[in-house]
């Protein structure tokens, strides 16, 4: 039965296609750009005079070696070769000089209330501007709305070598600190007993464990297959204050179990992440509730705490999607304030197990789902989507 599988394989391949590339084997990875103008993603099956495109933005594309150009095109010819003019290639002797550059840039468009979109991409030379991520930012507060991107049914082929790098500021942040410093847990710990009027140094609320403020990812490094993508999402503009025990528990599972979803349907997923509300906690010596930002200097309040982090995953095909909330306090939950929207989180098939296991862990980030009509009609903070049918 085996070899009956590989003779079918092997007829399938012979009929439909003369070239296989698996782009995530070549390292550093170029852009590979298909007749869709959409990226390849591993493995893409090519026609016999098929063109692609291959860019490394900001560096050049080599052969062997040698380079190329930073753009150049190729077409499938005979049993898994390339022609490049006269020239024969084989594709996995392609690769680029160092990892592709991206860009980021306002739009110039105006989203949700009014605020800025912001988009992260690459410049590709006679092409024009492929676009990754898409940001709606507040430039008053300093504070991303949402992310939007599109999630790739074969995420689980993703490069998981590829190292982590520094968040970038990237021009968009204009305050009395950088952001670097603001996350730095002494001065977390200073910025949020000032707000509660707490001693300078009482680590009541930012402890020596996980009990900190992180930089949350809105649209993730784990999104995405290549190493170039998975970079680029180290923007502070795709990012918000995050508890730590919160991004690398209960949500950390929910972006893993949203993963799995789209590989294990084979549908490729469109991914809305965004933020809502200012996180609280009560003043230490009137015990009134205090709206919590990581910038408090000379009276300017920016980079609010979030209350609230969402995801909306939406399948286009089906009509079918939902929103997954995660409640950005792991010192108290008000269910009246926090839950926004009607819980239907127990009627979702595909949440991980662990997921379903510690899902109302406050510590850990409580997690709760809705629809999407209801989310967005609860809160006024969702893209102009119109899903009539349920993800579960």
């Amino acid at each position: 039965m085996f070899y009956l599988l590989i003779i079918f394989f092997q007829l399938i391949y012979e009929i439909s296609c003369e070239c296989v590339i698996v782009p995530v084997n070549i390292k550093p990875t170029p852009l590979v750009i298909h007749s869709t103008n959409q990226i390849a993603y591993s493995p893409a099956f090519l026609k016999r005079d098929e063109n692609i495109t291959i860019t490394c933005p900001g560096n050049q594309v080599l052969y062997e070696g040698t380079r190329m150009g930073e753009v150049i095109t190729i077409t499938c010819g005979n049993f898994n070769t390339f022609m490049y003019g006269d020239q024969e290639l084989q594709f996995h002797s392609l690769a680029c000089e160092d990892i592709p550059r991206n860009t980021i840039r306002y739009t110039g468009e105006k989203c949700l209330n009014g605020n800025r979109e912001i988009e992260i991409g690459y410049l590709i030379p006679n092409y024009g501007f492929l676009r990754q991520i898409l940001i709606c930012f507040d430039a008053v507060y300093f504070s991303p709305i949402y992310s939007h991107f599109n999630l790739t049914s074969t995420i689980l082929t993703r490069d998981s070598r590829v190292p982590r790098k520094f968040f970038e500021e990237s021009g968009f942040y204009v305050t009395y600190n950088s952001l670097d410093n603001l996350y730095r847990r002494d001065k977390e710990r200073e910025t949020i007993n000032q707000q509660l009027e707490l001693d300078r140094w009482s680590d009541k609320f930012i402890k020596n464990d996980d009990r900190f403020i992180n930089r949350g990812h809105l649209t993730s490094k784990g999104d995405f297959v290549y190493a170039f993508q998975q970079l680029a999402t180290f923007h502070y503009v795709n990012s918000a204050p995050q508890w730590a025990s919160f991004n690398g528990g209960n949500w950390n599972e929910v972006e893993i179990s949203v993963r799995e979803l789209a590989s294990t349907s084979s549908k490729n997923l469109e991914i809305y992440t965004g933020v809502y509300g200012t996180m609280s906690l009560p003043n230490q010596r009137h015990w009134r509730k205090v709206p919590l930002f990581l910038h408090n200097i000379q009276g300017k309040k920016l980079l609010p705490i979030p209350q609230l982090f969402w995801k909306l995953i939406y399948d286009r095909t089906s009509d079918k999607g939902i929103v997954i909330v995660g409640v950005n306090n792991i010192y108290e939950l008000n269910m009246t304030e926090d839950v926004v929207c009607l819980d239907i989180g127990d009627r979702i098939s595909w949440f991980n197990r662990k997921l379903q296991n510690q899902k109302h862990n406050i510590e850990l980030g409580y997690i709760y789902a809705c629809s999407v009509n209801d989310f967005c009609k609860k809160t006024n903070y969702c893209p102009n989507l119109n899903v009539n049918n349920l993800l579960l």
